[in-house]
């Protein structure tokens, strides 16, 4: 099957409805990936509110041109949305072809029958998000690749290879063929297993006869003693080529990546992958990619999933959607294993206008268009049906929901575990009952997911011995504590942090209070992001970062954090998702003389804190200490280190000055290792406030403006200040702690020039 990307020259119109008539406003060309939301102030008053980022909802049309000639007549025409936010109708030459409420799952409609052969055609797109809709930051229009399908009355159906494979190098590989011909067709459906450099490795033929007018299946076995285990460490990809012949033509043909790899669940031995015990290092990460909005970039799909690899997670929850196919594949293609989750919400709705006015007439295509559209992936290594989802306790139907929706999973693929992420009861009298309460929610499930509940770890691993179950939620400052159970209880098999990275919307959540009239689980205007993750927006380590890497043994080298001294450290107030209010620097003008409290993270045995020359002595740090050594010192501008040590050996240390004043700004280049759809690469500029002697000015607020050269077209300009109220569709922002960061679109890799240029 042919396809066609379909990125490029949509006219976009934000809609006003007068008098029922839908009146298109100024239109304006875009380019696919598009949020809107990111484009505009953002505002106080919007119906999202924090949960949305105060951004804006609104109706949205999106028209493009698509001349079809006339030798494509007797062809299958097919668009393919890979995601839309929300509430879809597709168009075309003015007839609704269909409607797609959910912004998460990818759709096709078939166009064939309403073009114009020898001219152009229309195709519209209808956008209503209507807040609130969404309990975090959703994004606005057509928000991932769009694509025209092109086949044959017989061909291969979208979604139609399923490909599953075992630890002894055995592959099945199901391919479901659609004949729309009334004539019956005799065809030859051919494999070809290619290896990562495209050499054929193995082939297998077979006949089928396929009536008109109807779908087969037809399923083949294949093996292969000499192929490579897909694993953590070496995630080798093989390519399926299935070719559909008839009469000796070869009438369709695919490639589908794959792995080969074998994974188990049981309370023994917990998760096992190729038959190693694994515990999963995760976190939960929300569609959005930081100042980016919800634009869904290949290259930006591929940074968060790089970032979580080189911070020492090896899997991640997608909550509480679907993610883009980029952001999988580079999870298959770096070692990353995912759980796909598909809803926050069944048919109780947790805001007003969500997925749970849909779900009793939808479920069941959104729950197929996630399994068949992922299924191939060897990164996803369970599926779940939902978080927290309000019917836990039984009501509104939910235990037959709850089987209704794994048992269909499983009928779609029977290979992953099918789970669900659940929370407490919030009845104070309901929650003493828990685990009777909700066992029969559980009992269709594969392994559950306990949301911020590890006080129930050990004792229901004993009131329900078969059952495995990992932390889906979890708080970043209780990670000490959580991870001594994860290693302890075999059936307990990891934890996924809320969040490892840090994402727009639920804005505030994870905010560190410093008011008795700073109340309420979100902040107020203009509060943007949660700021409860383990990595900004930006993409750079928080402190609970830091913090981990000594949890997982994945860090000697200790880290200094400084309790911000602008603020009342006396008033401090850390809430679940907040951590402690620390800043890796030794600069805050104005405030000589006050009582610095300084924490140091650290795996070794001894730490050993020095300000200026002096040294406070030697602490116990580890395991013991739960790698948090605290200290007190007046503040006075200088260096501040912390040394390590090791049977009383140094063997790691680290070094902060006071920065002098600013000097300039520095930037570092980092270009996506892949091309855009477009041909484009992404490159990330980080950008920083420094001295003479290079120390960042985190102090600094410097304005700064973007000057991208001929070829280069900037797509985001942004800091992680959680209160700024930037576009970030602007050229110019202020530097937050000192930093700030550029993402730009590259015509050519080798031709990186610009401007970044300090406004006075």
């Amino acid at each position: 099957m042919e396809r066609i990307l379909l990125n490029e020259d949509w006219e976009f119109s934000v809609a006003e409805v007068e008098k029922y008539f839908w009146i298109p406003t100024k239109k304006q060309t875009v380019e696919i990936p598009h949020d809107y939301s990111v484009t505009v102030a953002r505002n106080k008053d919007s119906r999202g509110k924090a949960n949305n980022a105060f951004c804006a909802d609104g109706a949205f049309d999106y028209v493009k041109k698509i001349y079809v000639p006339e030798e494509w007549k007797g062809k299958r025409l097919i668009l393919e949305f890979e995601g839309v936010y929300m509430n879809a109708a597709v168009f075309c030459n003015g007839n609704l072809i269909t409607r797609h409420p959910y912004g998460y799952t990818e759709f096709h409609c078939d166009i064939t029958g309403y073009v114009k052969y020898g001219s152009e055609n229309e195709v519209k797109v209808t956008v209503i998000s209507n807040q609130p809709d969404t309990r975090w930051y959703s994004g606005l229009g057509i928000y991932r690749p769009v694509w025209l399908l092109i086949g044959n009355d017989v061909m291969i159906k979208p979604w139609g290879t399923y490909i599953t494979t075992s630890e002894n190098r055995k592959i099945q590989v199901s391919t479901e063929v659609e004949n729309i011909d009334c004539k019956e067709k005799t065809l030859v459906i051919r494999h070809m297993v290619l290896d990562a450099d495209g050499n054929k490795v193995m082939e297998n033929s077979i006949e089928n006869i396929c009536g008109g007018c109807s779908c087969a299946t037809v399923t083949v076995c294949m093996e292969n003693d000499n192929l490579k285990l897909w694993s953590l460490d070496n995630p080798y990809l093989y390519t399926m080529k299935t070719e559909l012949l008839c009469d000796g033509a070869v009438i369709d043909e695919n490639k589908t990546k794959f792995g080969v790899r074998d994974i188990s669940f049981d309370a023994k031995h917990g998760f096992r992958l190729n038959g190693e015990m694994i515990k999963l290092k995760g976190g939960c990460v929300h569609h959005d990619c930081g100042i980016l909005g919800s634009a869904s970039y290949i290259g930006a799909e591929r940074r968060k999933v790089k970032l979580h690899k080189e911070n020492g997670y090896n899997a991640v929850r997608t909550a509480h959607n679907p993610p883009s196919k980029a952001f999988l594949d580079a999870c298959d293609e770096m070692g990353i294993l995912v759980i796909d989750e598909i809803f926050d919400c069944w048919n109780v709705s947790k805001t007003t206008n969500d997925y749970g006015m849909f779900f009793e007439k939808y479920w069941e295509s959104d729950v197929t268009a996630m399994v068949k559209r992922d299924r191939n992936h060897p990164s996803i290594i369970m599926w779940s049906t939902g978080n927290e989802i309000p019917e836990r306790d039984g009501s509104s139907d939910g235990h037959r929901i709850a089987a209704m929706l794994a048992d269909y999973i499983r009928s779609l693929d029977s290979t992953r575990a099918v789970t669900n992420a659940v929370c407490i009861l919030y009845d104070d009298d309901a929650q003493k009952h828990f685990a009777q309460i909700t066992e029969k929610f559980i009992e269709p499930l594969d392994v559950v997911g306990y949301n911020y509940m590890p006080e129930r770890y050990e004792d229901d691993s004993k009131l329900f011995p078969d059952r495995i179950f990992y932390g889906s939620e979890s708080f970043a400052n209780d990670i000490f504590n959580i991870w001594e159970k994860v290693e302890k209880i075999p059936c307990v098999i990891g934890d996924f942090v809320w969040t490892s990275l840090d994402y727009l919307g639920e804005a505030g959540i994870g905010r560190v209070k410093y008011s008795d009239d700073d109340i309420g689980f979100v902040g107020k205007y203009p509060w943007r992001y949660a700021v409860c993750g383990d990595i900004d927006v930006c993409g750079a380590k928080r402190p609970q970062s830091y913090y981990r890497d000594c949890v997982w043994n994945h860090r000697m080298k200790p880290y200094i954090g400084v309790h911000d001294l602008t603020k009342d450290y006396e008033k401090e107030n850390v809430s679940g998702w907040s951590f402690a209010d620390l800043i890796s620097s030794w600069t805050f003008a104005g405030c000589e003389g006050k009582t610095a409290h300084i924490e140091v993270f650290s795996c070794a045995d001894e730490v050993e804190l020095i300000i200026n020359g002096v040294s406070l002595g030697r602490k116990k740090a580890g395991y013991d200490k739960q790698y948090k050594i605290m200290y007190e010192a007046e503040y006075r501008p200088g260096t501040i280190e912390a040394a390590a040590y090791k049977d009383g050996v140094e063997v790691a240390r680290s070094i902060i000055c006071t920065a002098g004043e600013y000097s300039g700004l520095r930037t570092d280049i980092s270009v996506s290792d892949c091309k855009e759809l477009n041909g484009k690469t992404l490159a990330y500029i980080d950008i920083e406030a420094v001295d003479a002697q290079g120390n960042v000015c985190t102090q600094s607020g410097q304005k700064i403006k973007f000057i991208p050269s001929k070829g280069m077209n900037l797509l985001a300009l942004g800091n992680c200040d959680p209160l700024s109220e930037q576009i970030y569709k602007s050229d110019e922002c202020e530097l937050y702690h000192g930093r700030a960061l550029a993402i730009v679109e590259l015509t050519d890799v080798d031709k990186v020039d610009f401007e970044v240029q300090a406004v006075i």
